[in-house]
């Protein structure tokens, strides 16, 4: 192990460790110099990559936060709309849905299955919750992600 001061392709500098033989170090340092993104400018192009996807969807973008929440944000927002989320199992929880649109009173045959309901719950959360700071925060939050799922059927049945 050792701390190496890499300029990487995108012309930033940072100290990174660097782990392995005296030549595998090497090899790394040289790839990272000529391929490699500091870690701004990845999370630059990671946010930005998220942004575009979210924004075709046609959803908006968050509106609080530093640039590193939000991207972090859109990073978690796009993995739901994707449905490659292990962060908001609640949110797409089958029992969780259907108690709570029974709850809600809502009418039967709204949905024409599970997946429907599940993408209508996913819908909602990208369009009403608009924070960094949710988004964050409900990460692997049981009781977060429920109220919204309760909000959501409680909307649900007022249409």
């Amino acid at each position: 192990m050792a701390k190496y001061d890499i300029t990487y392709s995108c012309g930033h500098t940072e100290t990174v460790e660097l782990y392995g033989t005296q030549d595998e170090r090497f090899r790394r340092q040289a790839w990272l110099e000529k391929n490699g993104k500091c870690s701004k400018c990845y999370r630059r192009e990671k946010y930005a990559d998220a942004m575009g996807e979210l924004i075709e969807a046609g959803y908006d973008t968050l509106n609080d936060g530093s640039d590193k929440q939000r991207a972090w944000a859109e990073s978690l927002r796009l993995e739901l709309l994707q449905d490659k989320s292990a962060n908001y199992t609640t949110l797409i929880d089958m029992d969780a849905i259907c108690s709570a649109l029974m709850s809600a009173n809502c009418p039967e045959g709204k949905f024409a299955d599970f997946d429907e309901a599940k993408k209508s719950v996913i819908d909602y959360t990208l369009r009403n919750r608009l924070s960094a700071k949710w988004w964050i925060d409900a990460r692997g939050n049981a009781q977060a992600q429920h109220d919204v799922i309760t909000e959501w059927a409680a909307t649900i049945t007022r249409n």
